[in-house]
C-alpha cells in the first residue's frame, strides 16, 4: 500500500520521482484526438503492414495500440524522441508528449 501511495504522490506533483506509464496513458488518450488520425490515414489511404504481412489502413483500436506501445517505450528507456507509423513520441521533463505528424521539412535536407 505505502508503495502506491507514494507513486500517486509522484504522479500529482508532491514528490520527486519517476511518474508511472499507466497516469500518463490516461492523461493522453482521452485527449489525444484518435478519430482524426483514422479520418487522414484512410483519406491517404495510409498502410500499415499487419502481422499477416498484408497491407491495410489500421482501425483506431490498432492505432491506439501502437501509439501506446511506442509511448510505453519511449517511457520506459526514456527516450528523448522515437518516431514509428506517423507517430512521434518523447519523455521531457519527465513527461509523455505524442503527436501524429503527416508533413514535415527541416533546412538541413534543402
Amino acid at each position: 500500500m505505502k508503495v502506491m501511495k507514494n507513486q500517486q504522490l509522484i504522479n500529482e506533483g508532491y514528490i520527486e520521482g519517476k511518474k508511472s506509464f499507466a497516469y500518463q496513458w490516461e492523461k493522453i488518450e482521452p485527449n489525444f484526438d484518435w478519430e482524426s488520425v483514422y479520418k487522414v490515414m484512410h483519406a491517404l489511404d495510409w498502410h500499415w503492414i499487419t502481422s499477416k504481412r498484408t497491407r491495410e489502413v489500421p482501425d483506431i483500436y490498432k492505432i491506439k495500440e501502437h501509439a501506446k506501445k511506442t509511448l510505453f517505450r519511449v517511457w520506459r528507456d526514456e527516450i528523448v524522441f522515437l518516431s514509428s507509423g506517423g507517430f512521434s513520441a518523447g519523455y521531457e521533463d519527465g513527461e509523455l508528449w505524442l503527436e501524429f505528424t503527416i508533413d514535415n521539412c527541416h533546412t538541413t535536407d534543402l
